[in-house]
């Protein structure tokens, strides 16, 4: 009889799993997931060459597993028993005080060879263009705001990154916000998504701004306005936690004059505020990320190449008074080669404003190695 039963339970329960999968199939497909931000697997192509490759085999199980149906119901119920069972680490996500979730990011995460080598390119490019460079890596949350973190939850060795930067970096100079950051008071990052705040913002701008030649300028001088008290971003999606708290975003208020581009394409400014109406609110920051982004500020001064990833997105705003021309690259989009550009726009500064973890995983930076 109990024989029974688990042929039943296991019958039913592959029935179930082979109807999703065939659901997740015959279903249309969705491009792009804005719970957890981000394009999905798309379908695979068949062909003999893919096929005997197995290729199309990985593609097939790419495309089921994101279309699954109630994918985002499963990975909620799943975190709701992980959190039953007392887990605080649910799919990279560490579960933190006070309802913070931290990116659980250890040294397994981290390349450090590849990290070299994105360095050593750094610094090439700054001694072949002569023209001065600033890199400030921008550390996650759980290395700022260790006391939020679960009780000896491992991060990676930031400390052992910074050196490494100092190191390498003979032609640029190299910023480490992070005793800033640990000392500034309000949030400098956000409870449930991997950016820091404004405010972080803020404290990485005066770090920043004396490497550049620059005079920081007084916090209130830029305006800063809440435009959203219902934000839930990309750690959230990981945990789905239906009791984990909103955020606020705030935005400094946008100078006259400005005009924006992104990829040729003008936009309104240096907000998108219709994307505070879906999911990827952080996105009100420059629309989110391009390939290449210009402002023309529509006064005199110097022009700044920012070779970026989102980290600068909420951070480069309160660098237009400075600047008549910046320029925006993110390489995991962009095509161009930055020596050229560097020549043919005139460049005065370059500014390298990363997530620290990311800059030490990211591939994208060996296209400098085109020059």
């Amino acid at each position: 009889m109990k024989r029974q039963r688990c042929r039943r339970v296991v019958i039913i329960f592959l029935t179930v799993m082979a109807l999703a999968g065939g659901t997740a199939v015959a279903m249309p497909s969705r491009g792009f997931s804005a719970n957890e931000n981000r394009y999905l697997a798309v379908w695979p192509t068949l062909d003999a060459a893919s096929l005997w490759s197995g290729l199309f085999q990985k593609g097939m199980a790419a495309y089921v597993s994101d279309h699954f149906v109630l994918r985002d119901g499963l990975t909620a119920a799943a975190g709701a028993i992980q959190r039953a069972q007392g887990r605080r680490d649910i799919n990279g996500a560490y579960l933190g005080a006070d309802g913070w979730l931290l990116a659980a990011i250890t040294s397994q995460d981290i390349d450090t060879e590849l990290y070299g080598r994105s360095l050593a390119l750094l610094d090439r490019l700054a001694a072949d263009s002569g023209v001065p460079m600033v890199v400030m890596p921008v550390p996650d949350a759980g290395i700022v705001m260790k006391d939020e973190l679960p009780p000896l939850a491992p991060m990676y060795d930031a400390a052992a990154l910074y050196a490494t930067a100092r190191q390498v970096l003979t032609h640029a100079a190299i910023v480490d916000p992070t005793d800033a950051l640990r000392q500034a008071s309000g949030q400098r990052y956000y409870r449930t998504d991997h950016h820091w705040t404004s405010l972080g913002a803020y404290v990485g701008y005066r770090c920043l701004a004396p490497a550049l030649g620059l005079t920081a300028r007084p916090a209130d001088g830029f305006g800063f306005h809440m435009v959203t008290d219902a934000f839930r971003g990309s750690l959230y999606s990981k945990v789905l936690n239906p009791d984990a708290p909103y955020d606020d975003i705030s935005i400094a208020a946008q100078p006259a004059g400005l005009q924006v581009t992104a990829d040729g394409k003008p936009m309104d400014g240096l907000y998108d505020m219709t994307a505070l109406q879906g999911k990827d609110k952080y996105s009100v920051f420059l629309g989110g990320n391009h390939g290449r982004l210009d402002i023309d500020t529509g006064h005199g001064g110097p022009t700044l190449l920012v070779i970026k990833d989102s980290f600068a997105n909420c951070l480069v705003p309160l660098l237009t008074g400075d600047y008549a021309h910046i320029i925006m690259i993110d390489l995991r989009y962009y095509e161009g080669r930055i020596g050229s550009l560097v020549t043919e726009q005139h460049v005065d500064a370059i500014a390298v404003v990363y997530q620290l973890s990311n800059l030490a995983s990211d591939t994208s930076l060996m296209k400098l190695a085109l020059g």
